[in-house]
């Protein structure tokens, strides 16, 4: 039976432009309004909702990584 690998490949560059983003983070709080209070912008994790690419460079395929994704 076959198997299903990703296959990874860096590229040398990209070149485009981003859309919006979000910050996100996980808090413990007892109500929304402790949540809000306790949030500090400069430890959350920045999501990239939204993007737009132009171009990319070359491939590198010497920093080829395979993953067996699926398998029997």
């Amino acid at each position: 039976m076959k198997k299903r690998y990703t296959i990874s490949v860096p590229v040398e560059y990209v070149f485009g432009h981003l859309r919006y983003a979000h910050l996100e983070m996980i808090i413990e709080a007892d109500n929304e309004e402790e949540a809000r209070a306790e949030f500090d912008p400069r430890y959350a994790d920045l999501i990239v909702d939204d993007w737009e690419v132009y171009e990319y460079g070359d491939p590198m395929m010497e920093d080829m990584e395979v993953l067996c994704v699926e398998s029997d």
